[in-house]
């Protein structure tokens, strides 16, 4: 009943319950330098893919792709293991500020957000691919 982290290989996302437009998302960032992709795992289920993209020397966004069957089925873990990292990125990184986004209509991953200690900051006006607006979120050193 143990989760861990390992290092993201391609291959997970064939395990990956999630919209293919976040698989698409992870696969063209991956291999890119300013990405960092791991998978969080418990009793051999994907339960979702996170990511770090470096922004510049003070800022980095913070992904989390779940996987919509296995992280709902342990959700407390998932949440845990996604704290954990945070929490060490914070302590072992030089970044101050910390960044999430979160689509305005996806009032689950709103709540979960701030779940994780980011609060809002702002709304991004059509931001993303596809011109839908997005709320930011943020957590400080």
């Amino acid at each position: 009943m143990t989760s861990s982290l390992c290092n993201f290989s391609p291959e997970h996302i064939e395990y990956l319950n999630a919209p293919e437009s976040s698989k698409e998302g992870i696969l063209t960032n991956f291999g890119l330098k300013n990405f960092v992709f791991l998978s969080i795992i418990k009793d051999k289920f994907l339960l979702g893919i996170l990511g770090c993209r470096y922004l510049n020397n003070n800022t980095c966004e913070l992904y989390a792709v779940p996987d919509i069957v296995n992280s709902k089925k342990f959700n407390k873990t998932f949440h845990k293991s996604t704290l954990a990292i945070i929490k060490k990125l914070m302590d072992k990184s030089s970044f101050t500020r910390f960044q999430f986004l979160v689509d305005v209509e996806f009032n689950e991953g709103q709540r979960w957000a701030k779940a994780l200690g980011f609060e809002y900051e702002g709304t991004l006006k059509k931001y993303d691919d596809k011109g839908k607006d997005q709320f930011m979120y943020v957590r400080f050193k």
